[in-house]
């Protein structure tokens, strides 16, 4: 709680409805996986 997060997506919509998952990577490591839940809603 309290962290700053800086997300750096190229465009958002294409992202979320064609993905599962974001890879949050710190170092080039992945530390966690988020899902998308509304993946796939674009109409």
């Amino acid at each position: 709680m309290g962290d700053v997060l800086e997300m750096v997506v190229s465009h958002v919509d294409p992202t979320v409805n064609l993905y599962d998952f974001f890879f949050c990577t710190r170092k080039g490591v992945v530390r966690e996986i988020w899902p998308i839940d509304m993946r796939g809603k674009c109409q």
